[in-house]
Formats: C-alpha cells, sequence, structure tokens
C-alpha cells in the first residue's frame, strides 16, 4: 500500500475529485505550480494518479465513479481514431441550472479548452471541441455523454452549481454532427462540398472532405436520428434504383386514379373504343413498367458493400 504524505493528498483530491487543473491547485494550495507538478509526477509514478488524453485526471485503480467511467471511456475512443465508422463534433448541450447556489448569471464566458461555457440566468450552454468516435453513433453518443458528465462535474465543484439530478431531465442537445468516416458517397463526390437543406432552409446533411476522411454529416437537433434513418435509405436507393421514391408515390398514385377513372368513363361501343380501352389500361400500368429492370438480377446483396454503415 502507497503511503503519502498530507500535501500529496490534498493535491490528488483536488486533481481528481475537484477537477481543478495543476494552475488551479497552485492558487488554492498556495504553492508553486512547479511544485504542484512534481507531485502530481510523483504521483503518477506510484500509480495513484492517472493523466487523461481529455485533460483530466482520475484516480489510479478507480474503476467506479463518474469521473472513472466518463473519462476512461473517452480516452479509449480517441486512441482507436479512425478504424471507427462514427465521429460526432460540433456538440453543443444546454443544461438547466438545478441550484445556483445564489449566483446571478449575465450570459459570462469561459473556455476551458476542450470545452467552453456559457453561463445564464437559468441555464449554462457546454460547446464541446472534441470528437467521439465509435462504431455506430449510438457508441459515439455514449462516448460524448461520459465526457458531458465529466465536464458538469468539474462546472459544479468549480462554481458551486447543482447541474445533475437523478430523475430529473433537464440537459437538451441543441447540435451535433454525425459523420459516417470514409463514406461510399462522400468519396464519389471528394471534389465537391455538397448540403441537403429542409423544408425550413436549414441544413440537416452535409458531404465533404474535413481531415481528409471523406465524411457524410448529418447535423442539428435531429442529427443522429437522421443519421439511422440514412443509412437504409441510401443502401436501398443504390441497390434498387428503379424503385420510386416516396416523395414520387404521390404523383404514381394520382396518374392511377386518373387512369381508373378515364377506364370507368368509357362506353365500348366499337373498335376505335377498345383501342382507347388498352392505352387506358397502357397508362395504368405505365409508372411499374421499369420496376423489375434490376430488382430481379441483383445476385448475392451480402457481397455487395454498403455505402452507409
Amino acid at each position: 500500500m502507497n503511503k503519502i504524505s498530507i500535501r500529496q493528498k490534498q493535491v490528488l483530491n483536488l486533481l481528481t475529485e475537484e477537477f481543478e487543473s495543476i494552475s488551479g491547485v497552485s492558487a488554492r494550495l498556495k504553492i508553486s505550480k512547479n511544485r504542484v507538478y512534481k507531485i502530481a509526477q510523483n504521483l503518477k509514478k506510484k500509480g495513484l494518479l492517472i493523466r487523461l488524453k481529455s485533460g483530466g485526471y482520475i484516480k489510479g485503480g478507480v474503476t467506479k465513479g463518474v469521473t472513472s467511467v466518463s473519462c476512461g471511456k473517452f480516452e479509449t475512443s480517441v486512441s482507436c481514431g479512425t478504424s471507427h465508422k462514427i465521429r460526432l463534433h460540433g456538440l453543443r448541450f444546454r443544461v438547466k441550472i438545478i441550484d445556483s447556489g445564489g449566483q446571478v448569471f449575465n450570459n459570462d464566458f469561459v473556455d476551458f479548452g476542450d470545452y467552453s461555457v456559457y453561463f445564464y440566468p437559468s441555464s449554462v450552454v457546454l460547446m464541446v471541441k472534441k470528437s467521439f468516435f465509435g462504431f455506430s453513433p449510438l457508441d459515439a453518443l455514449g462516448d460524448a455523454s461520459d465526457y458531458l458528465d465529466f465536464c458538469l462535474c468539474r462546472l459544479e465543484n468549480k462554481f458551486n452549481l447543482v447541474l445533475k439530478k437523478s430523475g430529473v431531465n433537464n440537459i437538451v442537445n441543441s447540435s451535433g454532427h454525425y459523420s459516417e468516416i470514409k463514406n461510399g458517397v462522400a468519396y464519389r463526390m471528394k471534389k465537391h462540398k455538397f448540403q441537403v437543406r429542409d423544408k425550413g432552409g436549414k441544413v440537416w446533411l452535409i458531404i465533404d472532405n474535413s481531415f481528409n476522411l471523406h465524411e457524410l454529416e448529418t447535423i442539428g437537433k435531429t442529427a443522429f436520428d437522421d443519421s439511422e434513418v440514412l443509412k437504409p435509405f441510401l443502401n436501398d436507393l443504390r441497390d434498387f434504383p428503379d424503385i420510386p421514391l416516396r416523395s414520387q408515390h404521390y404523383k404514381i398514385t394520382e396518374s392511377l386514379i386518373k387512369a381508373v377513372e378515364n377506364i370507368g368513363n368509357l362506353s365500348i361501343k366499337n373498335k376505335s373504343d377498345l383501342n382507347v380501352l388498352f392505352k387506358s389500361f397502357d397508362n395504368l400500368l405505365k409508372p411499374f413498367n421499369n420496376l423489375g429492370g434490376n430488382v430481379d438480377n441483383l445476385g448475392d446483396l451480402s457481397s455487395i458493400p454498403e455505402y452507409i454503415g
């Protein structure tokens, strides 16, 4: 069992329980930053302190608790890099303040390096500058949630706030980019930046070559749901190019109704009327004439690489 001095214990607790930086510990203990750094290095050698790539610290050997779970998963996800399929970035969270401790905030801003925070009277807004990687959007979101948990713990301790409480849903993910890395569609459009807007004019889909990763990104409040819907849609569009899109169904249905109405109004009296009837049947079947072209000859779909996912 490693024995540590009172000063070492103070530094250890401030770094891992109150999420202070080296400078913060120096100011609170009124000792030099160089001395704090040396104490931290000594604690690391003893296996009592672990420095994370996220910029925070956890106690050595700890496997449970908010800081360990939050930062541990985050560090692992980043180290795996582009072997993952999904990069989640551009995250913004709005968190309603549960208890401000009597403090009054008025659009105050603090930059913590890896994330920045706006303090409003009743809420805080966190803008995360890091990327989170995963094999699926849900994996990446899980690591981002863990990192958010770490950030909120740090803010609670540093500013004497209550931002989390069991059973209280006070956190909203207001923005984010879910990007599939080395996406097939993005690779084929690598010389172009492509954007898709919704009916309100807001961009919800982007194709670009950020960091030479050939990414297809869904963005905005519904980015997670959009990313899950987009995969099967684009794969079906590629594999079944002759099947009409959902947006085309209305026109097809409308033409069918008109064709049926025309047939119902026909009065067969002679050969000419029969020709009109046959032509009406042709119009009735016209929307379906090209639907079977590629569907019957696809072969083994399992051997075809997907564009998405």
